[in-house]
């Protein structure tokens, strides 16, 4: 849908002149017309074979008929095209293409004990993934670290959602499924999307919980949710700040931040594949290895700026302000975050406690699975 859309915008002249010929073609046999039907036998076939290929992932609900969809859905296409070839002010090409792709997604993904596999359109015409998995309790929003995706939480979902709560995840821009053209790719703009769909899903009280950079995006989106926020879980989180200030030595340096970037940007495949194998204190088996690198790497390149900015990052301020209360999960082995910056949270905000995994690295719900739920279900148990 985005590369018809992308279409419209690069090619308006090219799709009238086709157009013409091809209504002009349909009054009388013709090769023209020949070739036509042929093209459009082949459209309908590339729809069917995406939607059955998502059947087959999951994430198409099984009961759509592909061939059906296809014809329907080419059927939209080119009826949209003819009416905007014929009058182009007359439609909104790009709020037309945001509300049919969000409208298409939620009418055909898979659907399990409330699941919703859906997108959400922001800044503009562009989108950001997210999957409600359903749970009767307290909307709990799961937030990922930098340049991973949803599917780092995989491992704690169904526990999650076995102790009655309603979890919600989502991929940042730029990360997993959501777009990847996004210009602004900020901490800022990520914890404004997250606001967006706690208000589109319609949400109060909920708990955001933020691992890594994620940490960051959460106090952002805490600060931004107000009231709204019945809890913040920092998950060895990079907040309130990532390197040392002259107030507060802890941390990592600006430099080595700015480094890591340019060594990221100057040779990304090598530096992410490296960087996955720090995660984890003790070595994970090799599918996991694969599955991190594998989630970096499909991240858009412009997400290293969004790393760039924890060389500056200082969200003590916003931090102090929150009347939220606060898990801090500290890690003892972690070589991201420094532990101490999770202690300080723990320490210093009136309203934080902290659990510390001491054997743990940078992914407690990996490394210390079993502990991390217990503290998160405690701590929610207790708002």
């Amino acid at each position: 849908m985005e590369a018809q859309r992308d279409i419209f915008s690069r090619e308006s002249g090219y799709l009238r002149a086709m157009y013409i010929l091809w209504y002009e073609s349909l009054g009388r046999e013709s090769d023209i017309r020949a070739s036509l039907a042929r093209h459009h036998v082949i459209y309908r076939r590339d729809v069917q074979q995406w939607v059955e290929e998502g059947q087959a992932a999951g994430d198409i609900k099984t009961d759509v008929d592909a061939a059906h969809f296809a014809t329907g859905y080419c059927s939209m296409m080119f009826g949209t095209i003819y009416q905007w070839v014929v009058a182009p002010d007359a439609i909104d090409i790009d709020a037309f293409f945001a509300r049919f792709a969000e409208t298409t997604v939620r009418s055909i993904t898979a659907s399990d004990g409330g699941l919703v596999m859906a997108r959400l359109a922001v800044d503009g015409t562009k989108s950001i993934y997210f999957e409600d998995l359903g749970g009767a309790g307290r909307a709990l929003v799961m937030v990922h670290g930098w340049g991973m995706d949803n599917r780092c939480w995989d491992g704690v979902i169904l526990p999650l959602l076995a102790a009655g709560h309603r979890v919600i995840t989502m991929d940042h821009r730029g990360c997993g499924r959501s777009d990847h053209d996004f210009a602004d790719v900020s901490i800022a703009a990520n914890a404004a999307d997250i606001v967006q769909l706690v208000d589109h899903l319609g949400l109060n009280d909920v708990v955001v919980n933020g691992w890594s950079l994620g940490g960051a995006v959460a106090t952002h989106a805490a600060s931004l949710l107000g009231s709204r926020c019945a809890g913040l879980i920092l998950t060895a989180g990079a907040s309130p700040i990532y390197t040392q200030k002259s107030d507060l030595p802890i941390g990592g340096m600006p430099a080595d931040v700015e480094g890591n970037v340019a060594a990221m940007n100057d040779d990304r495949v090598n530096f992410l594949t490296m960087l996955a194998t720090a995660i984890c204190a003790k070595p994970p088996t090799d599918a996991v290895l694969a599955w991190m690198a594998g989630a970096f790497i499909n991240s858009s390149a412009r997400v290293s700026s969004t790393l760039g900015e924890l060389a500056h990052l200082d969200q003590r301020d916003m931090m102090m302000a929150l009347e939220t209360p606060i898990l801090s999960v500290i890690c003892g082995q972690d070589g991201f975050v420094s532990p101490d910056i999770s202690r300080w949270v723990a320490e210093n905000h009136p309203r934080a406690k902290g659990v510390e995994f001491p054997d743990s690295g940078h992914a407690p719900f990996i490394e210390a699975r079993e502990g991390y739920l217990a503290a998160l279900n405690d701590f929610i148990s207790h708002l």
